[in-house]
């Protein structure tokens, strides 16, 4: 296979990728496959549930008989485990299979299938692949037999491994999976007749189809503005997508613009806010300047696990107005959808980060400097690598194969500029062993440090009933990190030393630039400014401007934020009963939280304290109801959750006997008299 039609196959398989998650007709995709003279998909496919489409295994070792078909394997188990030469993940699952072979026995057949492509150009030559087969038997007493041809793979379309079919004694297919998260108690499982949850692969797993289809828009999409839906996934059933933030931008196939990604890993969905790709590597700008892991100061971080049973996996969708449509506006609004829906702030910082240097001992030169061979290279697999008048720069690049599933970078620090000539032979999946040959070569790997800039992730303040603010006006001017790009471009340049910003300029001067949002966030600037400097007497004008315009925007948590800071800091009994109103939102978010209920108790007791103390339109009666309002939530919705909570008891006394639940000097309000005939 020529290296132009392994282009051309990445390229489709891309497209394929796409259309699956976007309804293309995929019999054009086959056309395409078939132009660029690449085998495509024929006949009866494997599929969950159905009979196995019968087949015929030929150059088969370490097995009975050297072909064999899908009747010689009636009435037992069989796991077709397709795998090539340059998988390291299957490589690495060799172990694991034999042992599965080992402790199931007669019970269960695992037959390797070994990728293998003569062609011109192809990394899948017969004879490197069987060499790497045998030696890695030899090395892991593997007992695995082995089938080296690809008229099956190329018959069902499997490009992509590992891929196991697994089929039971009856020929039906009852998975198909990558095989990461197969364990002893899941084959376990599947030979007593149970269907145990298995990392599916893409073609099986249910498309995530939420939010508008951007390539073929139905006409009712039009008047749909601005929509997104963020969701936990089933890793086990949901598709793997997670582009690259622009690529429907960059495509003028698809009609309308968006994004969505599916199954995605947390942090890769915040490195593409943030920085625009979900993964960079050495050949990447960002690499030298970007660290490629959030750093995490959170209390839990269960939702950013990656690997093994505990992986956490997300399904995103976005669809914005054309207007709208620019990478650094997807960025931003998806910034704000991840703090909103998630809870987290996130800042990039610049931090000293753990880096891998390659370093040159004294006398490494002179050992692996180019004798005048000319330039050659061997393909990196699992068993090493070898190459003559190769630069520095590419040799690591081969290195980085051992390091390929860790997220600290590499970097060259031999301050070699000579070509150069060496051979690595060592298993590449296991680190230590290509230390050691490099140490014969005179380098070595070593841990420093780098100054980077760093994506940090924090639990949103507040975490508790105490709605403080930070001291940072750079975290509270952000609003709440997700559009800071809005914010470091107009409006903290324009925050004056002394008195307050001149507003209306600053919105003139947005709606230049971002006229369909520049209302909306000169209007939130403005609350979360007031909060900063403690002005409470705007911060009551500017919250209630904003919420009244875009209530249905705000995040529930910030909204009862905001109620919080009212029953606070304002006597203004229209202020907090508006605020009042706003648990419908809150509270339906958070039902069955104590704190949610105990900021509605303490809203409701305050109208009520209000209503009984307004000398001008005094409604005793009336305050008394919401009073009772309030002391209903305290006893049955939050001392229920939580009876021992020392604050939650002593603001319930309080109530009882009439005296304020606030701060007494932020307000003119005095404790009423008690009408003891009112009480509960």
């Amino acid at each position: 296979m020529k290296i132009y039609k392994i282009i051309l196959l990445l390229l489709l398989l891309s497209k394929v990728t796409l259309a699956q998650e976007n309804d293309i007709d995929l019999l054009k995709m086959q056309q395409e496959y078939k132009a660029a003279g690449l085998p495509v998909p024929f006949g009866p496919q494997p599929e969950v549930g159905k009979p196995m489409p019968d087949f015929t295994l030929s150059d088969i070792t370490y097995y009975k008989a050297k072909k064999a078909s899908l009747k010689d394997f009636k009435g037992r188990w069989l796991v077709l485990d397709f795998w090539h030469r340059t998988c390291s993940a299957c490589i690495a699952s060799f172990p694991k299979i034999n042992k599965f072979q080992q402790e199931f026995g007669d019970e269960i057949q695992f037959m390797m299938i070994a990728f293998i492509d003569n062609s011109e150009g192809s990394f899948h030559h017969y004879e490197p692949t069987k060499v790497l087969y045998e030696t890695l038997r030899e090395k892991r007493k593997l007992s695995m037999p082995c089938a080296y041809e690809s008229a099956l793979q190329e018959r069902f379309g499997i490009y992509s491994a590992p891929y196991m079919i697994i089929i039971d004694p009856t020929g039906i297919v009852r998975a198909i999976t990558g095989g990461n998260n197969m364990t002893v108690e899941k084959v376990k499982a599947l030979l007593n007749g149970k269907n145990p949850v298995l990392d599916m692969i893409d073609a099986d797993r249910v498309e995530f189809k939420k939010g508008i289809n951007n390539l073929n828009p139905a006409p009712a999409d039009s008047s749909i503005l601005y929509q997104s839906i963020l969701a936990k996934s089933n890793p086990s059933f949901d598709k793997y997508y997670n582009p690259q933030i622009d690529y429907q931008l960059k495509s003028e196939s698809f009609i309308r613009k968006g994004y969505k990604a599916s199954n995605a890993m947390l942090f890769m969905m915040y490195n593409n806010a943030y920085f625009g790709f979900p993964y960079w590597d050495n050949n990447d700008p960002l690499y030298n300047k970007v660290y490629r892991r959030p750093v995490l100061e959170i209390r839990d971080s269960s939702l950013f696990n990656y690997e093994g049973e505990s992986r956490v996996g997300f399904n995103y969708s976005l669809d914005v107005p054309s207007s709208q449509v620019s990478k650094e506006k997807l960025m931003f609004i998806m910034q704000r959808d991840l703090e909103n829906y998630l809870n987290y702030s996130a800042t990039i910082e610049v931090r000293r980060m753990p880096i891998y240097r390659l370093v040159a001992k004294p006398g490494a030169l002179e050992k692996i400097k180019n004798k005048g061979a000319t330039a050659r290279s061997e393909l990196v697999d699992g068993l090493g690598f070898s190459v003559t008048r190769c630069k520095m720069s590419d040799f690591l690049s081969k290195i980085k194969f051992s390091f390929q599933n860790k997220w600290i970078p590499i970097f060259d620090e031999t301050n070699i500029a000579d070509r150069i000539d060496i051979t690595i032979n060592a298993e590449m999946k296991d680190m230590e062993a290509v230390k050691k040959e490099l140490q014969k070569n005179g380098l070595d790997i070593v841990v420093g440090e780098r100054e980077f800039k760093v994506l940090v992730i924090r639990d949103k303040k507040p975490t508790h009933i105490e709605f403080s603010t930070d001291n940072s006006l750079r975290e509270l001017m952000s609003l709440n990190g997700n559009d800071s790009l809005i914010i470091n471009d107009l409006i903290r340049q324009n925050i004056p030393k002394k008195g307050n910003p001149k507003w209306e300029n600053l919105k003139t001067e947005l709606q230049k630039k971002y006229p369909p949002i520049a209302d909306e966030v000169v209007s939130r600037s403005k609350v979360e400014y007031f909060i900063f400097k403690n002005d409470w007497s705007n911060f009551e004008k500017s919250v209630i401007f904003y919420t009244e315009k875009y209530k249905l925007n705000i995040f529930p948590e910030k909204l009862k934020e905001y109620a919080w800071l009212l029953f606070q800091h304002s006597d203004n009994e229209d202020a907090i009963s508006e605020a009042d109103r706003w648990r419908r939102i809150y509270l339906d978010d958070q039902s069955t939280t104590s704190q949610s209920w105990y900021v509605a108790a303490n809203l409701l007791y305050k109208l009520g304290m209000l209503m009984r103390n307004n000398k001008i339109s005094a409604n005793v009666e009336g305050g008394d109801t919401v009073l009772k309002g309030g002391l209903n939530y305290m006893n049955v919705m939050v001392l229920k959750a939580e009876p021992n909570n020392k604050l939650y008891q002593e603001t319930l006394v309080k109530m009882e006997k009439r005296e304020p639940t606030w701060p007494i000097s932020s307000t003119s309000i005095k404790p009423s008299k008690i009408n003891l005939n009112r009480e509960l």
